[in-house]
């Protein structure tokens, strides 16, 4: 008797703890979320591809572009600096690093986003839906630069984060719902989160290889160096010291928790997406990622 009466108060316990979490879920939305935020919904729960702007991406790419001409392709950040961007036309555009509408002219990384988003501006002749965090509207920087093309659409989503803790049924509700979102630690996790909202049944990710910790090093002066290599890259990159939009410099062990918590956020968005039975295929060749199975996908 003592042991079934003690199942049911850590069973009540277990409820209440839930409750609560899902209780402050409920009243960041309220606080921090637009409700006036609506994705997009495809109609054929079809199948569609996001291009990670790693190097494995340029073997992708190179010989079999024709395949991905006329699918349903996401790319992100600076894909548009690619000759790729104006043969397989995406209809999809990602971004979520606020240096693309960061107000510091200082700031080099800053103006380097600035020219991107010029060149998707002077450059897109096709229908192109652009996905952005709400704070991405807060000040006009982004939208006045694309503006003036009439071919491009750009659609808000919410970023207010909550807890995994509390009730799993009313989390998705809240994600689905566009409400809320799991931790944004990077593009690929807006991408994936996106795809899934918006209606598509089975998505495949390449170029998104993630394998940044064989790169990492501290120099003489103890900062913390990489290289970040993209398939677009036409020389060899050089080591850089590891900073923020700001120019602050980030520590060893603030990247790698960063990185903890970015590949955890892909083992959340594979439980988020087998609730709604949502395929997803991790088609990069030795990525880093081992949160979705794998898959070729020419020979799929």
């Amino acid at each position: 008797m003592k042991t079934k009466l003690k199942r049911i108060i850590i069973h009540l316990l277990k409820i209440i703890y839930k409750f609560i979490f899902s209780c402050f879920s409920l009243l960041k939305v309220g606080v921090f979320s637009k409700y006036t935020v609506k994705l997009p919904s495809i109609n054929d729960f079809g199948t569609c591809y996001i291009f990670g702007n790693g190097p494995s991406l340029k073997n992708d790419l190179d010989g079999n572009c024709d395949f991905f001409i006329d699918k349903n392709i996401f790319v992100v950040n600076n894909f548009a600096t690619s000759d790729y961007f104006n043969i397989i036309k995406p209809k999809y555009y990602v971004f979520a690093d606020p240096a693309y509408w960061s107000s510091n002219e200082n700031s080099e990384v800053v103006r380097n986003c600035k020219k991107i988003l010029e060149i998707i501006r002077d450059t897109t002749s096709w229908n192109m839906t652009i996905f952005v965090p709400s704070n991405a509207l807060k000040n006009n920087i982004l939208t006045d630069v694309l503006k003036s093309n009439k071919f491009l659409k750009i659609v808000d989503f919410n970023t207010t984060v909550i807890s995994m803790k509390g009730f799993e049924y009313l989390n998705y509700l809240l994600f689905k719902k566009g409400l809320a979102a799991p931790p944004i630690q990077n593009v690929l996790i807006s991408s994936i989160f996106i795809s899934i909202n918006i209606g598509f049944s089975e998505i495949n990710i390449l170029g998104s290889d993630h394998s940044w910790t064989k790169q990492l090093f501290v120099n003489e002066k103890n900062d913390v160096c990489t290289i970040d290599y993209h398939f677009y890259d036409a020389k060899q990159i050089n080591y850089n010291v590891f900073t923020r939009v700001d120019g602050s410099i980030y520590k060893m062990h603030e990247i790698l928790r960063d990185y903890a918590l970015m590949f955890e956020g892909y083992h959340k968005l594979r439980k988020y997406a087998d609730y709604f039975k949502v395929k997803i295929w991790n088609a990069t060749e030795n990525s880093f990622i081992d949160a979705f199975e794998r898959k070729n996908y020419i020979n799929s």
